[in-house]
């Protein structure tokens, strides 16, 4: 299921590293920011997530690194592909 990023995302910067059919990581940065850090998550195989849609996954993350004041989250991949 695919979602929009939350409102606090910058979605301009957001970086794809990979293609349609596979994913080695996702850098998503936020607007507003205290820690100068990113929260790193790694996940099993990538989602429909790309630079323009997200999905529940990681929505959620975001919310949480958001909380914790990061600057974005980069979301890494054990098997890069979907």
């Amino acid at each position: 299921m695919t979602i929009n990023y939350p409102n606090f995302v910058d979605k301009q910067n957001i970086y794809l590293n990979g293609s349609a059919s596979f994913r080695y990581f996702l850098k998503i940065p936020f607007i507003n920011y205290i820690k100068d850090k990113f929260l790193v998550v790694i996940l099993k195989n990538p989602s429909v997530a790309n630079s323009a849609v997200c999905d529940r996954t990681i929505y959620k993350v975001c919310f949480v690194a958001y909380k914790y004041k990061y600057k974005g989250v980069i979301i890494l991949n054990l098997f890069p592909y979907k």
